[in-house]
């Protein structure tokens, strides 16, 4: 007699025990890779956006601005293996080839012509440089009154 009864076998409970999304939380989808993370920086030149996107190529993603939102996507490509390139064949699949999308309003300072990306080790780098505003002259000037 055992001393833990088990109605799965051994090798069936250590694998769920050992997935990486085991916790108590697990069935509650909390997973977050459809949307990446991003960090935003303010300063008085520019806005800076920061997107977490590792494994993207950076053909696969796109930086566009319409109606002052800026819209950041990307898509992979199921990748199949060419016929008759390899006699492999896969037996189990547990990550897959996904896509994303995130949309910010601009704000009003924001200088939509000259927004430039750089993506570079899997982070997405967004400069929107601020419009130049309007000289404010502090002068005193008194109008007459006729």
């Amino acid at each position: 007699m055992s001393l833990a009864k088990t109605t799965q076998p051994i090798n069936q409970w250590m694998e769920e025990f050992f997935r990486p999304d085991w916790s108590p939380f697990a069935g509650l989808s909390w997973k977050t890779s459809d949307t990446p993370a991003v960090n935003i920086h303010e300063s008085k030149d520019a806005y800076t956006v920061e997107a977490a996107i590792p494994g993207f190529a950076k053909e696969e993603v796109r930086v566009q601005v319409e109606n002052g939102m800026l819209s950041i996507s990307g898509e992979q490509q199921k990748k199949e293996p060419e016929s008759g390139q390899s006699e492999a064949r896969t037996t189990r699949r547990e990550f897959s080839y996904n896509m994303f999308s995130r949309a910010f309003s601009l704000p009003a300072d924001a200088d939509e012509q000259q927004i430039t990306a750089n993506y570079e080790k899997g982070v997405l780098h967004i400069r929107i440089p601020r419009r130049q505003a309007a000289p404010h002259h502090d002068d005193k000037k008194t109008i007459e009154i006729r």
